[in-house]
């Protein structure tokens, strides 16, 4: 029995010596038990780097860094885009405008890196015969399609301001002249709500087009003791914002109720400089923008001469600031405010002290999605930049850049 046993053991350990030298009981083909496949090497990082504008039917090169080096990558953007990959690069062709994400991929989906790309189309908008040839700036836009335009006229070599729709066929753009006005001297215009009532600037002052009732109504200054009066926006509720100077320079914000005829002053921002004032932009708390909820738009100087931008809301009396990412841009003034409570602007570095260096990037900006950075590729390098200056409910912006010889108008859409 013992000798059984024996023999038995012996014979099961040559079995186990047999597998083990012939790789049998392991199908991955081994020579241990158990098997253990070998860990591939990790992707150790990827990035995507390019252009942060371009426009439509141009292609833009994105560069993508892969390391380990040959590493291969897969892509993710929308159709629109209109991406191909080559080697190491992803070029794109966008066929609309708009906002688009360039994602990158490792082929093991451990890695991803994206960018931001804003496709503008210098097309979008054609404007009739001589309106617009030596410049132009689109300062607002309704829900209806109506949008300011200012432009230069070579012949009086003065401000000129008409409405354009960007949504029918029409080459027409309406002039806005108001019948007590010099039709020779500037006209500006600074905001349109969507009933289509204006609010514009001419030689004798500030007025309102009152589009149901087809008249010009002048708007009056803030009392008599003070200094400037400006406006510089308006609601579908006919509420208008601005600001007035007070005996030291000092700019205070209102909102002006044109069915009441009253003025509602608003409190001076606790950050404000609040001394005499001889910097340039205006000193203390302005407003350049109000929506149909009761929140404002502006932004305020303090004692260092650089300006920021808030959101003021009526309803609490409380400001919001508008804070850029990167701490360098402090100069931040915000132009308009839409119905969802997204803000546009533009901001200069801190090297733009009392309008000297100031190159300006437009944004947009959007509590839940933060800043947007909007400049236009055609943008000179050495002039004022790109300014956005108006955001419509849907997200169509409105604004211009210098192309190095003259202001340009954009429209886009699509930022969020």
């Amino acid at each position: 029995m013992n000798n059984l046993k024996r023999t038995g053991f012996i014979t099961a350990t040559l079995f186990l010596l047999f597998l083990a030298a012939c790789g049998g009981g392991d199908d991955k083909g081994g020579g241990s038990l158990p098997y253990k496949p070998p860990i591939p090497d990790p992707v150790a990082s990827i990035s995507i780097s390019g252009p942060a504008s371009g426009k439509v039917g141009t292609p833009s090169t994105f560069y993508v860094t892969v390391l380990p080096t040959n590493t291969n990558f897969a892509t993710d953007v929308p159709p629109e885009a209109n991406c191909v990959k080559s080697g190491n690069t992803v070029t794109c062709t966008p066929t609309a405008m708009g906002v688009y994400y360039v994602t990158v991929i490792t082929a093991d989906k451990s890695k991803a890196d994206t960018v931001r790309f804003t496709a503008f189309d210098n097309d979008s908008v054609n404007l009739p015969p001589g309106i617009g040839e030596d410049g132009a700036s689109f300062s607002g836009m309704n829900k209806n399609g109506d949008m300011l335009v200012a432009f230069y006229d070579p012949i009086t070599k003065k401000g000129k301001a008409c409405v354009f729709n960007v949504l029918d066929d029409s080459d027409f753009c309406a002039p806005k002249v108001p019948d007590f006005a010099d039709a020779g001297e500037d006209i500006y215009l600074f905001g349109i709500n969507d009933n289509g009532d204006i609010l514009g600037l001419c030689d004798i002052g500030y007025f309102l087009f009152l589009k149901a009732e087809n008249i010009y109504q002048l708007l009056r200054d803030y009392g008599t003791e003070t200094g400037e009066t400006s406006y510089t926006g308006l609601n579908n509720d006919r509420l208008l914002v601005g600001d007035f100077a007070d005996t030291n320079g000092y700019s205070i914000g209102f909102v002006y109720n044109y069915y009441s005829d009253d003025f509602d002053v608003i409190p001076p921002h606790p950050e404000a400089d609040a001394g005499v004032c001889d910097n340039e932009p205006p000193c203390g708390t302005v407003l350049t923008g109000i929506n149909n909820n009761g929140q404002m738009v502006g932004y305020y100087t303090d004692t260092s001469a650089f300006f920021h931008g808030f959101i003021y809301d009526s309803n609490s009396n409380d400001f919001i600031d508008i804070w850029h990412p990167d701490e360098d841009s402090i100069n931040i003034q915000i132009s308009g405010i839409n119905d969802d409570g997204q803000v546009a602007g533009h901001f200069y570095s801190s090297d733009c002290v009392k309008g000297i260096n100031c190159y300006a990037s437009g944004f947009v900006y959007d509590d839940t999605g933060g800043f947007a950075p909007i400049d236009h590729p055609d943008a000179a390098a050495n002039g004022h930049g790109t300014y956005v200056l108006g955001i419509t409910y849907d997200g169509w912006i409105t604004g211009s850049y210098y192309d190095g010889s003259n202001l340009q108008g954009f429209l886009l859409k699509n930022i969020f």
